[in-house]
């Protein structure tokens, strides 16, 4: 990319003065060139389905943080003495 040389920019010939003083009437000027880095874009993955798509990182976070509830041991004796006591 070129950016063009203002009128109080130092001189490009190396001269030291503004380039409105030194350089400005001259036609052959050299033009002052900068180069500048674009980034490379980052390659994503896109996600599978629409679910993914709006609710991805919602569903991979709750799945780390969130655990099944812990059933009582009373709780589990109950349903087994319902399961032996049951006529089936």
């Amino acid at each position: 990319m070129t950016e063009k040389i203002g009128r109080n920019d130092p001189c490009p010939c190396g001269s030291g003065k503004k380039y409105k003083n030194c350089c400005l009437n001259k036609s052959t000027a050299p033009k002052k060139f900068t180069a500048k880095w674009l980034s490379t874009p980052q390659k994503k993955t896109e996600p599978v389905n629409l679910m993914e798509r709006t609710f991805g990182e919602a569903i991979a976070n709750a799945t780390q943080q969130e655990k099944p509830p812990i059933i009582p041991k009373s709780f589990k004796q109950q349903i087994e003495d319902i399961k032996e006591n049951h006529p089936n």
